[in-house]
């Protein structure tokens, strides 16, 4: 029997971490509970890491999430989201507590007020993992700033598209408005980054939408169905309104 680890080199689609084997040893075993005992130390946290995991990390930071990065080089991942999308967080609690990434606490209920409104939001993190460093350096540059990466196509797999759509996707007279994360203003260089992912990797006609100083992504209305053929089977049911699919539609 072999376990995978991970090391922070060129692997997995040619770019990331790299992927090595080693025997599962009775030593190894003891060192591969590191990936789940909650009070492990960052630098003991390598993986392994599935593509599904990458994927919805991909879409998340594409999304509403923002990874963290800890002074002795571990990163985490936050996730939060309004009450009114609260099963869809509770899935994504779900995803990373089974796979051993997060406590099995429950995501924090917590209230915020902008002005005179009340927001009502939950919230969870996963665990720092050094082993995500190469993740955090691709989608923020030195000031902190979310940004693009170059090679955005290589990672925007079906599920991490869904995922994206899942946080930021708005659907109008048949079009997906795809925006960025709350606070995030990309510039007209990374959405056209988007832009050619989504045209070259999925044939999916789009463009760039400007509003009010901010600018999305949109899908036309004539990849409606290809877009739903995509990524419909990685949604959650709550979330189907976001590519125009509504509980009466439901098969």
């Amino acid at each position: 029997m072999h376990m995978i680890s991970l090391h922070d080199r060129s692997g997995w689609l040619g770019i990331g971490p790299k992927f090595s084997y080693m025997k599962f040893t009775s030593l190894c075993k003891t060192a591969a509970l590191a990936f789940i005992i909650p009070n492990t130390r960052a630098n003991k946290r390598i993986g392994p890491h599935n593509e599904d995991i990458i994927s919805v990390l991909v879409g998340s930071l594409l999304g509403d999430a923002n990874a963290e990065r800890s002074m002795n080089g571990g990163v985490r991942f936050k996730f939060r989201q309004s009450i009114k999308h609260k099963d869809y967080l509770f899935w994504l609690y779900k995803f990373f507590m089974d796979r051993g990434y997060s406590s099995n606490n429950l995501p924090l209920c917590y209230t915020q007020k902008y002005g005179d409104k009340l927001y009502i939001a939950y919230s969870f993190n996963t665990y720092y993992y050094t082993s995500f460093m190469w993740l955090y350096k691709l989608f923020y540059n030195n000031k902190k700033k979310k940004v693009i990466p170059k090679n955005i196509s290589d990672y925007l797999t079906p599920l991490a598209l869904a995922v994206w759509i899942m946080d930021n996707g708005t659907c109008l007279f048949g079009r997906v408005y795809l925006n960025g994360a709350r606070g995030t203003s990309y510039s007209v260089q990374d959405l056209n980054k988007l832009i050619n992912a989504l045209r070259t990797r999925y044939g999916l006609n789009c463009c760039l939408y400007h509003k009010k100083g901010r600018s999305s992504v949109v899908i036309s209305k004539d990849s409606l169905e290809l877009l739903r053929t995509i990524v419909r089977p990685y949604m959650h049911t709550s979330m189907l309104h976001k590519i125009g699919i509504f509980p009466s539609d439901y098969n």
